[in-house]
């Protein structure tokens, strides 16, 4: 049951992250990396410690403190910047298709540092669910003109960027053992938070990045992709992260091009190709196969 309750949290943070990419489209280029960045997370950290308010807390855990806190850092602080970056770079296509890379950089460091070994029919819907994300953004990307612009510096960020997603969802899932999923996120994006002001406070001028916040058109969609996407969507990876493999959780939260798609035809009136629907289904197929094989 542990493992079911990881995967369709999971699956959860793949909704949850849709939502936000498409609430985070309509800021476009306003903001800054960094400031998108830590203004969604504070967002998020403001929305957990409401909720932290009513839960009893533990005394902490050193290591896994630390552990924690090393992964706000790599995986939120650093990493999610540098997504932002790679997503002004390559466009959402092209991005979302080097974020199918996380889920086969985690499973391979999972099996060598926490030996997991999912069964091996776990691995082949897994392995369907992978293949049916990446033909579905390899065909949008086909069929879609991008801009040749910024694309060197862009495939170095993403390079980066997988490392450091990897990274932080290893050391999420050495610490959040110790830690609730609410009160782990928390720590997280904490430390993630800290790391992104200090960053900022680096930086030349730090008061014109901050200006385009004084426009209500900006906080709007930032506020909702804050809770949707920073908060529900983190928090349910954490749970995965808690209760199942780190490759189900990696896999499983990879799956938001597939929750865009309905959303892409029904507020954008984006068309759906057949081979793009068979792809999805065979992604929900592959879903389907690992339930079965955790039963």
């Amino acid at each position: 049951m542990n493992h079911l309750l990881g995967a369709v949290a999971a699956l959860g943070a793949a909704a949850a992250w849709a939502v936000s990419a498409m609430l985070f489209q309509r800021i476009g280029t306003q903001l800054t990396p960094l400031i998108t960045n830590l203004s969604k997370g504070l967002v998020a950290l403001l929305a957990m410690s409401f909720l932290l308010l009513f839960a009893d807390w533990r005394a902490p855990d050193w290591p896994a403190l630390l552990a924690l806190a090393c992964s706000g850092l790599v995986g939120i602080a650093f990493g999610d910047t540098l997504y932002f970056h790679t997503l002004n770079r390559l466009g959402p296509r092209l991005t979302l298709m080097v974020t199918t890379l996380v889920p086969v950089a985690t499973a391979v460091a999972a099996v060598i540092f926490f030996r997991e070994m999912p069964g091996i029919v776990a691995w082949l819907g897994l392995v369907c669910v992978l293949g049916s994300v990446a033909y579905v953004l390899w065909e949008k990307h086909k069929s879609s003109v991008q801009a040749a612009q910024h694309v060197m510096s862009g495939i170095a960020f993403a390079a980066v960027y997988v490392l450091a997603e990897t990274a932080g969802m290893l050391l999420t899932k050495f610490g959040v053992q110790e830690f609730s999923a609410l009160e782990a996120n928390w720590w997280r994006q904490c430390a993630a938070t800290l790391g992104l002001g200090i960053w900022l406070g680096a930086l030349p001028a730090p008061r014109r990045l901050l200006a385009p916040l004084q426009e209500r058109a900006v906080w709007r969609p930032l506020l909702a992709a804050g809770v949707i996407g920073a908060f529900i969507g983190t928090w349910c990876t954490v749970i995965a992260l808690k209760y199942t493999y780190a490759a189900v959780a990696a896999t499983l939260s990879s799956t938001s091009p597939l929750f865009i798609l309905p959303m892409v035809a029904i507020f954008n009136r984006e068309p759906i190709s057949r081979r793009a629907l068979l792809a999805s289904l065979v992604a929900v197929c592959g879903v389907a196969v690992y339930f079965f094989a955790q039963n």
